[in-house]
């Protein structure tokens, strides 16, 4: 049964795709669909999403970062409940999302503006448009705080930078002074990932990218478990410990 939901869910995955204008390739692994467009899509797909492993997410993070790709779980429930569409749940810091989701954001241009979290429901606040809306409303920061019954500090922080709130304090702001949300961004960076090799002929190949240049990550569950960069080029191999060669066995994307 839950192969049978996975086949449905990535049949369905692949018709967004093709409707949203992307070329794809499969894969069984940390991620089960890659796609290019005007962007790199890593997509894990999974019934539940809640099955996802911890080394699965670290190597999409790895993923995300190195080819500046965006990475995304699909999937339709948690172990306690269904998904809602238009919402982004998150496994592993992974941005989570449900088939419908992903297709108002590649075909509908429609990115979502809710995040489900632990805590709650949160939106993000765009600080630009709270620091106008506030001002044109002849408001002080101390005093919009007080109307929405938070801190002056809270106001101060969210006009400084993007942050996500609460959506229940948002619906107060808004109340107030007007839309103050902007679309989430999906693309959280994941800088502080890194993954080296411990042992074997991958790690020697790992290590001579890195004398000569390169930046390198050692990356499993992969059509290739190396990635090396610098600032004109990607590279990516496959350090076979039992042929002692790299081989180049990774699908066009």
């Amino acid at each position: 049964l839950l192969l049978v939901i996975h086949m449905l869910i990535e049949k369905e995955v692949e018709n967004i795709l093709k409707r949203g204008g992307f070329d794809y390739c499969r894969y069984s692994g940390c991620f089960d669909i890659a796609a290019k467009r005007d962007f790199t899509l890593f997509l894990k797909i999974l019934g539940n999403v809640d099955s996802l492993q911890e080394s699965q997410a670290k190597n999409l993070k790895i993923l995300s970062r190195d080819f500046n790709a965006t990475v995304a779980i699909i999937g339709v429930h948690t172990r306690r409940e269904s998904l809602k569409n238009n919402i982004v749940y998150a496994r592993f810091d992974i941005p989570t999302f449900t088939p419908t989701t992903l297709e108002n954001i590649v075909v509908n241009d429609m990115m979502p503006l809710l995040y489900r979290f632990r805590g709650g429901m949160f939106a993000e606040i765009d600080p630009d448009k709270l620091r106008m809306k506030r001002k044109k409303a002849g408001l002080t920061q101390q005093e919009l705080a007080d109307r929405v019954e938070i801190t002056k500090k809270n106001v101060y922080e969210h006009e400084r930078e993007r942050k996500k709130a609460l959506y229940e304090t948002v619906k107060k702001i808004e109340a107030i002074i007007g839309d103050v949300t902007d679309t989430l961004n999906l693309n959280a960076g994941f800088s502080d990932i890194f993954n080296a090799p411990r042992e074997g002929f991958e790690k020697v190949v790992y290590n001579d990218f890195r004398r000569i240049g390169f930046i390198t990550d050692s990356v499993s569950q992969t059509p290739f478990n190396i990635v090396a960069k610098d600032q004109k080029m990607i590279i990516v191999s496959k350090a076979d410990e039992n042929k002692k060669r790299v081989e180049k066995d990774v699908p066009h994307i």
